[in-house]
């Protein structure tokens, strides 16, 4: 309680009205430890689980865009050596030359990989000024569109014998990729109720995961893995965002881009109404009406004033390393040297692909299970742990390595790479994207997820770039590099992030302003005693009539 003389004591004031004596109490704002039991179990109550319009969004926007997404992840890897034949052959035809050179061939197929990424972090960047100007619901169909075109102009190369338009395909799906990854995460984050803010967030990991393992199957020789065939498959990264474009229109925009952005109170509730499947929605109301009017004395913020906030700082750098900790943790790392891992192991060489599907179904399999985990464990606690074991991992991944001459170590690699993969599927996979969404306000969750999707993608880029320089400089010893990167990461979430799990915005921002040392701003407490909150009344039990002292 705030005193103009002691300031903080440990109970609220009292005061009598009539016979009885009341406690006074802060109404929305107070302190948790002040809540009956009785509004506690009503709190329970209001609860929502999984509605039929509330499921079929979730996996509209996860599976028609974020398995797309996934899906232009790997498609690439199986199919190499026949697209690089394709590239010699075509620059053969096109220049009357009899051979083109191993360096040249490296360098076109360096570029069709890279330029994706490189998409990513132009689709990233934008990826907040689109929600902005469009709005949740229709940004995520417009960007259906590229796609569709990104998926044709793949498709295409080969009858056009031009692996110019397959770099410029990747291109535009990769522009898709980044638009994705900002947009989806904010849209199921919004549409959720509190209590499955993270498992439904989670969709959006689980559904690029399964469009991954979804192109290495499709991409084994014995399906589209061919001379013939390889066209098809990358074309059919097209199919889901066809779908998706059909199918999305008819799903539920979300409530706070209506209200906040729209100014649309009605279209608000009826769309709440919808998610939830029932009629009263006036406490999720009731806190998208309080962001509306923080945003109408605050502004949309841009990404220029997000970085020059000193209150947002603090969230942003959390947000931030932990996009870094998703790319540098050596992810891409593991799957370049499982191919050489599994060959050491006398797996053979016909059988590798196959393991390679394995390790992407042990993938899906283990995000799968961390979707229900996700609001039960809570975001630190799958997060901090698994990359404790992934630090011990990577030490023993690099002795295996280095002692491969010994059979045992193979399988040693071998199991420290499938444990590898279910710690990172855990948590540094799909945390990272849920939580940027739920840590920021509706002014300043557009720029920040524009800068940590920039980031993430950025960081992907330079890794992608220089990792085989790195590797053939340190070999094995690149892992002890990421065990740096995990740690440092790590020891920050550990002291500067809060968990977010059931928890309010006005919530988190209290731990974060804790956490920076301003206890008198995270107990949102007046300098004047006379500008305390709006204040309910309950019985103090004990408290002698009169007692009016604030």
């Amino acid at each position: 309680m705030y005193d103009t003389e002691n300031g903080l004591t440990d109970r609220w004031p009292s005061q009598s009205i009539g016979d009885s004596t009341y406690n006074i109490v802060p109404s929305s704002e107070g302190d948790e430890e002040s809540l009956s039991k009785q509004e506690e179990a009503s709190s329970l109550r209001r609860e929502t689980g999984w509605t039929l319009w509330l499921t079929i969004s979730a996996i509209t926007a996860s599976f028609g865009c974020s398995f797309a997404f996934g899906y232009n992840i790997g498609v690439i890897n199986s199919p190499q050596l026949i697209i690089t034949r394709f590239y010699n052959a075509s620059y053969i035809a096109r220049y009357n030359q009899t051979k083109v050179s191993e360096d040249t061939l490296e360098l076109l197929w360096s570029w069709t990989v890279s330029i994706f990424v490189a998409g990513g972090m132009l689709g990233s960047f934008a990826s907040g000024l689109v929600s902005n100007w469009l709005g949740r619901k229709r940004a995520i169909i417009a960007i259906q569109i590229l796609e569709i075109i990104g998926g044709i102009m793949m498709g295409l190369t080969k009858v056009c014998y031009s692996p110019e338009l397959l770099m410029c395909g990747r291109l535009v799906v990769g522009i898709y990729g980044g638009l994705v990854c900002g947009l989806v995460p904010i849209y199921l984050a919004e549409i959720s109720p509190k209590n499955l803010r993270g498992a439904t967030g989670t969709l959006h990991q689980l559904a690029l995961t399964v469009g991954i393992l979804v192109a290495q199957v499709l991409g084994l020789k014995e399906v589209l893995g061919t001379e013939g065939g390889w066209p098809v498959l990358l074309g059919l990264a097209g199919l889901p965002a066809l779908l998706a474009l059909f199918v999305f229109p008819i799903c539920p925009d979300s409530p706070n881009s209506l209200l906040l952005k729209n100014n649309d109170e009605k279209g608000a509730r009826e769309v709440l109404q919808k998610l939830r499947n029932a009629d009263d929605v006036d406490d999720e109301m009731d806190d998208i009406r309080k962001m509306a009017n923080q945003q109408d004395k605050v502004q949309t913020l841009s990404v220029k004033e997000l970085l020059c906030s000193a209150d947002l700082r603090l969230p942003l750098v959390v947000g931030v390393v932990m996009q870094l900790a998703q790319q540098l943790s050596g992810i891409n790392a593991v799957f370049f040297y499982s191919r050489e891992i599994f060959t050491t192991a006398n797996i053979p060489t016909d059988t590798i692909p196959y393991v390679i599907v394995g390790t992407g179904a042990i993938n899906v399999l283990m995000t799968l299970i961390t979707v229900p985990m996700m609001d039960r464990s809570g975001r630190r606690p799958l997060l901090l742990w698994p990359m404790l074991v992934i630090s011990i991992d990577f030490i023993l991944l690099v002795i295996a390595l280095n002692m491969l001459v010994y059979q045992a170590m193979s399988y040693v690699a071998i199991g420290a790479v499938i444990l590898f993969i279910v710690c990172f599927a855990v948590g540094l996979g799909p945390i990272p994207f849920i939580y940027v969404a739920e840590i920021f306000s509706q002014e300043a969750r557009g720029a920040a997820v524009t800068v940590c999707m920039f980031v993430n993608h950025s960081s992907n880029f330079v890794l992608a770039m220089s990792f085989p320089f790195i590797q053939k400089a340190m070999g094995a010893y690149t892992f002890l590099i990421f065990v740096v990167i995990v740690v440092g990461a790590a020891m920050l979430i550990f002291f500067r992030a809060p968990e977010t799990k059931n928890r309010t915005l006005k919530e988190i921002e209290m731990d974060f302003d804790r956490m920076r040392g301003r206890r008198q701003k995270a107990l949102h407490l007046p300098d004047n005693p006379d500008d305390m909150p709006t204040t309910r009344l309950m019985p103090a039990e004990g408290a002698r009539e009169g007692d009016t002292r604030v």
